[in-house]
């Protein structure tokens, strides 16, 4: 599968699992390529945007990241139930690629579970969760049109440890999600940008449905697309 085919995948699938603080995501098997995808919807609820809103950075797993208030707070009413289920069939396939992928809000819980797929699968650990990373698995992680949710260089460092270096957060420069929060020391972890913001195109960042919702196109149009696995 190639980026462009994993953003149609999220953004027309149905039977998403609703569960916590309404964050909807869904586990599937591809037996063709080999892969086990971990896979968050974008925000469709007035919940959603609540979460989107409260961009306060809060202090996350033994105060070593800085996350985004809202959805720090999403992941955790639902990290339990869903890496439970993820880990489990990562490892009824051991030699599937773990991937996990989110467009928008989807992109922002797609961060969060990787570092969680990570931590939970050390074989090692230690009081201090920087050390120790690569005795746990590391998931490649794809995100289009996520939010910047990590608050600051140290957090971003870690996470880049944790996630799979093939990993891409893929950033239209025109899209204004991927701008929030707008607050320094905010941060994307592994940004690929997709065109830039110049005078003559910068009305187009007004029209925030176009620009966040056709990614697929933006990326075949840019040939930037490729195969998620090489």
């Amino acid at each position: 599968m190639k980026y462009s085919e994993l953003f149609k995948v999220i953004k027309n699938s149905g039977d998403w699992i609703e569960i916590g603080d309404d964050v909807d995501y869904k586990i599937v098997v591809d037996d063709n390529d080999k892969i086990v995808y971990l896979l968050f919807k974008q925000s469709d609820s007035k919940r959603d945007w609540q979460n989107n809103f409260a961009f306060t950075c809060a202090m996350y797993k033994n105060k070593l990241m800085r996350i985004h208030r809202g959805y720090a707070r999403a992941y955790l009413s639902c990290n339990d139930d869903i890496m439970l289920e993820f880990i489990s069939k990562v490892k009824e396939h051991p030699d599937y690629t773990p991937v996990i992928s989110g467009w928008s809000y989807g992109g922002a819980m797609s961060i969060l579970a990787a570092e969680d797929f990570n931590f939970r699968t050390r074989e090692q650990k230690s009081n201090n969760i920087d050390e120790d990373v690569n005795s746990g698995k590391k998931a490649i992680v794809f995100t289009f049109g996520a939010p910047k949710i990590v608050g600051s260089t140290k957090s971003v460092k870690y996470i880049k440890k944790v996630i799979d270096n093939r990993s891409k957060q893929f950033v239209n420069a025109l899209d204004i999600v991927t701008i929030c929060v707008p607050l320094p020391n905010y941060e994307h972890i592994a940004k690929v940008k997709i065109g830039k913001i110049k005078f003559s195109n910068l009305f187009k960042l007004f029209n925030a449905v176009e620009q966040h919702t056709h990614y697929d196109e933006l990326i075949l149009y840019n040939n930037i697309d490729g195969f998620i696995l090489d």
